[in-house]
């Protein structure tokens, strides 16, 4: 165990885990293109040991830490997402025109809702200033825009 330079409140204790070690970062000229495909979505997602990326008309996945990337499941307009359920075939996208659900991991997309019919959803740039959310186990969908009102649908 090692002291913190300010000891901890009474009754507890400091304990010092061990750091995972990491391979070290590679320079910028050892770096490769692992994709032709262009992700428009900000954010990466990783469920179940896949990363999953929004792009124009759908999502790619890697299953080999980044190394390759494919499309994944058939072609649907997204900009947002994805949101995951419990079900790993099981998940929502958002994009202009709503949100879409599969249950069969993307094989099929079902347009479940609209966004809301407010000039601030009229988001041209996929991924850029619209918040959307999705509670899988109470069926809720969320969708805001940065400085503006947050809306609620509640699915069937």
């Amino acid at each position: 165990m090692k002291q913190a330079s300010r000891p901890p409140p009474a009754g507890s204790t400091l304990i010092e885990y061990p750091v995972t070690q990491r391979p070290p970062i590679s320079p910028l000229s050892a770096r490769e293109k692992v994709s032709d495909l262009q992700p428009t979505g900000r954010v990466m997602k990783i469920y179940k040991n896949v990363a999953y990326w929004i792009v124009k008309d759908g999502l790619i996945t890697s299953t080999d830490l980044g190394k390759t990337w494919k499309k994944f499941g058939s072609n649907v307009e997204s900009g947002w997402g994805p949101f995951f359920s419990d079900d790993p075939k099981h998940f929502m996208l958002c994009g202009r025109k709503g949100f879409f659900e599969t249950r069969d991991a993307g094989a099929n997309w079902t347009n479940v809702a609209p966004l809301p019919p407010v000039k601030e959803f009229d988001d041209r740039r996929p991924g850029w200033f619209l918040n959307a959310g999705w509670d899988p186990t109470f069926g809720t969908l969320y969708a805001s825009r940065m400085g503006f009102a947050t809306f609620k649908l509640q699915q069937q």
